[in-house]
C-alpha cells in the first residue's frame, strides 16, 4: 500500500484535465502489473517473451527492461531461464514505476512527476537529474528564441532544445530507502534561442542515482507553440508561495515576477517582498527592491537601508554584481523619497569600488532634494583635487585620471540639476578659482538644466550668465560652444539671440557653428535666423561636422545629409573600418543592429562608409565592456554582437562624456537609414532590433542609451530580395530626403510614409494590405466621392492602364478590412484564398514602395507633393505631362510571375 501513495500524490496534478486523468489511470494500471511482475520474475520473463513473435523484438524488449541483451542463439526456454536469472539478480535495482507529464487543458507544462521503487536492501540516492532533447524539425541559425518556463517542481532544469543531453546535480540529493517508493518532480524548462520559426523536439526526463542507475521517461514531443502556451500558465496561490521559497534562483525570480497575476492582498505582498530583501540571489533581491518601490511600501525603508549598508560594506572593485545590486537598491530608496538616506547614495559616486556612478545621476536628479545638493557640495569640496581631470581625453595610461575626472563631472552635473538660489554663493566660491571647472559646470547647465523654454526664467541659471559670457569670449571651443547656448536661451530679446546665433554661425570653429545650427533647427532661442548666407563659406579641413552639415531649417536636413554633396563631389575614398578604428577616441555614434536579415553577405564588404558618417558593417564594429553588457543585458548584448548587419552613424565630438543634441542627431540619422533600407528593398528581420548610442571616451566605447526599434514583420520569407550594396547605398541616399521635410510642408507625403512603415511592421495580412492601400490612396488625392473610381483611373500612372480590375479588387479588400468584413475573393478553396490574398498583399506593398521611391528620389516629382494645392495641380495636368514627370509604370505582370516563381521554389 505504501508504494501506491505516490500515485495519490500525483492525482491532484492529473485531475486538471480529462486527458491527464486518462494517462494517470493507464500508468497506474501499468505500475500495478509491473510491481506484480517484479515479485514474479519467471512470469515476467514468460510474459515479455510471449508478446513478441520474432527473436529481434524479444531481444529488444529484454534489452530495454534489463539494460543488457541476451546471448545470441538461445532457444525459447533458454531465453526464459536467462531472463529469470537476470531479473533475480536485479531485484535490488531501482525501477521507474510511473511518470506523469501534467496536462492543463491538453497543453504540456513539462512538469514530469517520477515515482521510483527501490526493491533492494541498500539506500539509493538521487544525485543527478537531466533531460535529453532530439530535434526533429526546425533550423537553429537565427537569433530569435523562446525563453524558459517557470513550472514549480522539486528539480527545475534549464536546457537548450538543441543540446542532446543536459545533466545537473540534484539539489538536494534524494534518498530512496530499501523497500520504498519515492516521488519527485522535474520541470523541463526549454530554451529555443536561435530557432528560425517553427521547431519540434522529442524530450525525456532523466534521473541518475548513486549506484549509476539511470532512469529515463519515454520521450515527449514539444514544439514552439507548446512552449509559448505553457509559458502563459499561471501558478495558483499555493504553488506561487511554494515557488517563492524554492531552492532554485530562477524559480524564485519567476514566482516573484508573476506575483502580480494573483489577487493577493497588500499584507501578503508586503510580507513576501520583505522576506526577499536579503534573498541569496542578487537578481531576486533586485526585483524585490523595484517591487517595493512600485507598491510604495515606505515602511520597509529601514530594512532597505540596512541591506544597503551591508552591501556597501562588502563592495569591492572586482564584484560587479554587487555594484548592480547597490544601484538597484539605491534607485528603490530614492523612488521611495528616502531623502534622509540620499546623502549616502550620493557618496557612491566617489566610491572607486562602485562601477555604475553615471547611472545614479538620473534617479538622484529626478526630484529636488536639498540633502542631495548639500552632500554634493560637500563632496565637490572634499574631492577638489579630482577637478583637474574633468576634461581628460585619456590614453591608456590616463585611465585612473579619467575615471576620477568623470566622477567629479557627475558631481558637477548633480549640482547643476539640484542647484537653487541658496546654493549659488557656495557654488560660485567653489568654481570661480578654476576656469576649466567652471567651463565644465556650464556644459552641465546647458545639457541638464530645465527645458529651453524655461531656462530664461531660472534664477539659478541667470546667476551664471556672466560666466557664460566670459566663456563665449574665451578661446576654449567647448566653453564658447555651451556659453553661446546658455546666452541664446537666456537672451532678453529676439534681436540679442539673433546676433549671438549669427556670430556663432560665422565662428572659426566647426563645433560652435554646429551648435548654433542645432539651436536654430530645434527652435531654441530664436528660430528665424537663416543659415543660407553662411552656406558656401570655406569648409575648414579639421572640421569633423560643420554648421554647413547641420540642418538648414528651411529644408530640415541632417548634417549627415547636407555633407552628401561634398562627399560625392570630392571623390573621397570610401573608408573601411579595417583601415582604422571604426569609432576612435573622441567620436560619438548611434547604431541599429539587425539580428537576422536576408543579406547578400558573400558580395558585401565587411564594412564601408556609404556617406559621410554613415556606415554599415556585417558585425558589431567594437566590443562592449563587461559592465555595459550587464547594463544592456547579457542576452541582448550577445544578440547585438551576433547581428548580421549593423547600421552605424558617427561624428567627432568634444562632449563625449555627456548625452546631448549630437546623440539625438545621430539617433535620428540612423533611424532614417533603417527606414531607407525598408524602402529600398523588401526585407524581413528575425529577432529584436536594438538601437544604441554612446561614444568612445578614453579608448573604450560606452553605451549611453538603449532602445528597441520596430522591425518589419517576417512576411517575406521566400519573397525577399537579398540586401546588397545597391540597397544599402539607396538607403543612405534616402537619409537626407527623409530628414528633409520642413515643418508644415509635405504633410500628405509624411502621412503616406507613416502608413507604409505601419504596414511593414504588421503581421496581419489583412491590416498590412489595408495600410499599403492607404499609401496608394494618399498619393492619388482622389476627389470627394470619387475614390473608388479614381483608385483605378489615377493609378494607371503607377501600374499602367490594363489593371483596372486588379486595382478595383484591391480597393474592395481595403474597404472590407476598414469595415471589418471578410476579404472579397473569387477563388474557392482555402489554400487558393490564402495564396491569392498573400499575393495581392505583396503586390500592394511593391506598388506602395515603388511609388514612394519614385517620388522621394526624383526632386521634381517630390516637389509636386509639397502641399495639396500643388498636388491637385499635378493631377489636373495632361496625362502625357504627368507621365513625363513620373516615368515608366511598375510592371505588375512581371512582378506577379516572379512572386509565383519564388513561392513554388520556396
Amino acid at each position: 500500500m505504501a508504494d501506491f501513495l505516490p500515485f495519490l500524490n500525483v492525482l491532484k496534478d492529473s485531475a486538471l484535465s480529462h486527458v491527464a486523468m486518462a494517462g494517470y489511470l493507464a500508468i497506474a494500471a501499468a505500475w500495478a502489473l509491473r510491481i506484480w511482475l517484479v515479485a514474479h520474475p519467471k512470469h515476467q520473463a514468460r510474459r515479455i517473451i510471449s508478446l513478441y513473435k520474432d527473436d529481434a523484438s524479444k531481444i529488444a524488449a529484454l534489452r530495454e527492461l534489463l539494460g543488457t541483451a541476451p546471448p545470441l542463439g538461445l532457444k525459447r526456454d533458454e531465453l526464459i531461464r536467462w531472463a529469470e536469472i537476470q531479473m533475480r539478480g536485479r531485484t535490488r535495482a531501482l525501477l521507474l514505476i510511473a511518470y506523469v507529464i501534467t496536462l492543463i487543458t491538453g497543453i504540456p507544462t513539462l512538469r514530469v512527476t517520477m515515482a521510483v521503487n527501490n526493491p533492494g536492501t541498500t539506500t539509493k540516492v538521487l544525485t543527478q537529474i537531466g533531460v535529453t532533447s532530439r530535434i526533429i524539425a526546425g533550423r537553429f541559425d537565427c537569433l530569435s528564441g523562446a525563453g524558459p518556463l517557470s513550472i514549480l517542481a522539486n528539480y527545475p532544469i534549464y536546457f537548450h532544445v538543441t543540446q542532446p543531453e543536459t545533466i545537473i546535480s540534484a539539489d538536494p540529493p534524494l534518498d530512496v530507502p530499501p523497500g520504498t517508493t519515492a516521488r519527485f518532480t522535474i520541470s523541463l524548462n526549454p530554451n529555443a534561442t536561435g530557432s528560425c520559426g517553427g521547431w519540434r523536439a522529442m524530450v525525456a526526463a532523466v534521473a541518475i542515482f548513486s549506484d549509476g542507475t539511470k532512469l529515463k521517461t519515454p520521450e515527449q514531443s514539444i514544439d514552439a507553440s507548446d512552449v509559448s502556451r505553457a509559458s502563459k500558465v499561471v501558478l495558483g496561490k499555493d504553488d506561487m508561495l511554494a515557488a517563492l521559497q524554492h531552492r532554485d534562483d530562477k524559480t524564485r525570480y519567476h514566482a516573484l515576477e508573476g506575483m502580480s497575476s494573483l489577487n493577493l492582498d497588500n499584507l501578503t505582498i508586503h510580507t513576501i517582498l520583505k522576506s526577499k530583501i536579503a534573498d541569496q540571489s542578487p537578481k531576486v533581491a533586485e526585483l524585490a527592491y523595484s517591487k517595493i518601490a512600485q507598491y510604495r511600501f515606505t515602511d520597509l525603508t529601514p530594512e532597505l537601508e540596512n541591506q544597503w549598508n551591508l552591501l556597501n560594506s562588502k563592495l569591492t572593485l572586482q564584484d560587479e554584481a554587487l555594484s548592480v545590486q547597490l544601484l538597484e537598491l539605491s534607485r528603490a530608496l530614492l523612488s521611495l523619497d528616502d531623502f534622509n538616506f540620499s546623502d549616502r547614495i550620493v557618496k557612491l559616486i566617489v566610491n572607486k569600488n562602485f562601477q555604475y556612478s553615471i547611472l545614479l545621476l538620473d534617479p538622484l536628479s529626478d526630484k529636488k532634494n536639498r540633502t542631495v545638493l548639500v552632500k554634493t557640495m560637500d563632496l565637490l569640496e572634499e574631492y577638489r583635487d579630482w577637478a583637474k581631470w574633468t576634461r581628460v581625453e585619456s590614453s591608456s595610461q590616463d585611465k585612473t585620471r579619467e575615471e576620477l575626472g568623470s566622477r567629479y563631472s557627475y558631481l558637477l552635473s548633480l549640482a547643476a540639476t539640484q542647484g537653487d538660489e541658496q546654493s549659488i554663493p557656495r557654488i560660485k566660491k567653489l568654481l570661480v578659482e578654476d576656469k576649466n571647472v567652471m567651463r565644465e559646470f556650464l556644459v552641465q547647465i546647458a545639457v541638464k538644466r530645465t527645458a529651453p523654454e524655461k531656462i530664461s526664467k531660472d534664477p539659478f541659471v541667470s546667476a551664471f550668465v556672466p560666466d557664460a559670457k566670459s566663456a563665449w569670449a574665451g578661446s576654449e571651443v567647448i566653453g564658447r560652444q555651451f556659453g553661446m547656448q546658455i546666452l541664446v536661451r537666456t537672451s532678453s530679446s529676439n534681436q540679442e539671440a539673433q546676433a549671438l546665433l549669427r556670430a556663432a554661425l560665422a565662428d572659426k570653429d566647426a563645433d560652435v557653428r554646429t551648435e548654433a545650427a542645432l539651436e536654430i533647427r530645434n527652435g531654441n532661442g530664436v528660430a528665424k535666423v537663416s543659415l543660407d548666407p553662411f552656406i558656401g563659406a570655406p569648409i575648414h579641413a579639421s572640421s569633423g561636422h560643420d554648421y554647413e552639415l547641420a540642418l538648414k531649417r528651411k529644408q530640415g536636413l541632417s548634417w549627415h545629409a547636407t555633407r552628401a554633396h561634398a562627399f560625392t563631389s570630392s571623390k573621397l575614398k570610401r573608408r573601411r573600418c579595417s583601415e582604422a578604428n571604426c569609432i576612435p577616441v573622441g567620436e560619438k555614434y548611434a547604431l541599429i543592429a539587425l539580428p537576422r536579415i536576408p543579406l547578400d553577405a558573400a558580395n558585401l564588404p565587411d564594412d564601408i562608409e556609404l556617406a559621410p558618417g554613415l556606415w554599415f558593417a556585417q558585425k558589431l564594429p567594437f566590443g562592449l565592456e563587461r559592465h555595459w553588457r550587464e547594463w544592456i543585458g547579457t542576452v541582448r548584448a550577445d544578440q547585438i554582437a551576433k547581428a548580421q548587419l549593423v547600421l552605424l552613424a558617427k561624428c567627432p565630438s568634444t562632449t563625449t562624456n555627456i548625452l546631448d543634441g549630437e546623440n539625438q542627431v545621430l539617433m535620428e540619422s540612423i533611424g532614417r537609414f533603417y527606414q531607407g533600407l525598408q524602402l529600398a528593398v523588401p526585407i524581413w528581420v528575425d529577432g529584436e532590433v536594438v538601437r544604441l548610442t554612446g561614444a568612445n571616451r578614453g579608448g573604450a566605447v560606452d553605451v549611453r542609451q538603449v532602445s528597441t526599434v520596430t522591425s518589419p514583420a517576417p512576411i517575406h520569407y521566400g519573397h525577399a530580395d537579398l540586401v546588397g550594396i545597391e540597397a544599402l547605398r539607396r538607403a543612405s541616399d534616402l537619409v537626407p530626403i527623409l530628414n528633409g521635410f520642413p515643418k508644415g510642408e509635405y504633410l500628405r507625403l509624411c502621412r503616406v510614409l507613416n502608413a507604409y512603415f505601419s504596414g511593414i511592421a504588421e503581421n496581419d495580412l489583412r491590416e498590412r494590405l489595408h495600410q499599403f492601400c492607404r499609401c496608394i490612396e494618399g498619393l492619388i488625392l482622389a476627389d470627394p466621392g470619387q475614390t473608388t473610381k479614381q483608385f483605378k483611373s489615377r493609378t494607371e500612372l503607377f501600374v499602367g492602364p490594363r489593371l483596372h480590375a486588379f486595382m478595383g479588387n484591391l480597393y474592395l479588400n481595403r474597404s472590407a478590412v476598414e469595415h471589418m468584413n471578410d476579404p472579397v475573393l473569387t477563388v474557392v478553396t482555402e489554400n487558393e484564398r490564402r495564396a491569392f490574398f498573400l499575393e495581392m498583399t505583396l503586390i500592394s506593398e511593391h506598388i506602395a514602395r515603388y511609388c514612394l521611391l519614385n517620388i522621394l528620389l526624383k526632386p521634381n516629382l517630390r516637389q509636386q507633393y509639397k502641399d495639396e494645392t500643388i498636388l491637385s495641380t499635378f493631377w489636373s495636368l495632361r496625362e502625357a505631362d504627368r507621365r513625363n514627370l513620373w516615368g515608366p509604370p511598375l510592371d505588375v505582370d512581371a512582378l506577379r510571375k516572379d512572386l509565383r516563381k519564388r513561392r513554388t521554389s520556396a
